[in-house]
């Protein structure tokens, strides 16, 4: 019986980490604010995208660090959805910067 926990033992972790992997793999490895477009790098794989084609922003509440996930209009080379993590430290206060970006992001499809 010990032998059979010890098994389950392992194959939750097992699980657990591949379930971290794979999920921490769909996060790229940086973002940058280029006025109206966004910089994101993965690898060596770089793709400019404008504002304008980003249709919705959505964030992690009460995880740290908060992960962000950019959904695009067209799919580029890194995909339809593209995730990143903020550098913002405690979820529980108010993001300003990801609240400007969605700001700037709504004028940018609204053409002003």
């Amino acid at each position: 019986m010990r032998t059979f926990y010890s098994f389950l033992s392992l194959c939750v972790i097992v699980a657990a980490v591949f379930g971290m992997w794979k999920h921490m793999s769909k996060i790229v490895d940086e973002v940058f604010d280029a006025g109206d477009r966004l910089v994101v790098r993965n690898g060596e794989m770089e793709e400019s995208i404008p504002l304008a084609n980003i249709i919705d922003v959505s964030r992690s509440r009460r995880r740290v660090p908060v992960e962000i996930t950019l959904t695009l209009r067209d799919s580029g080379p890194m995909g339809k959805k593209i995730s990143f993590l903020s550098i913002i430290r405690f979820p529980s206060v108010k993001d300003t910067l990801i609240d400007e970006l969605i700001e700037r992001i709504e004028a940018a499809r609204q053409g002003l």
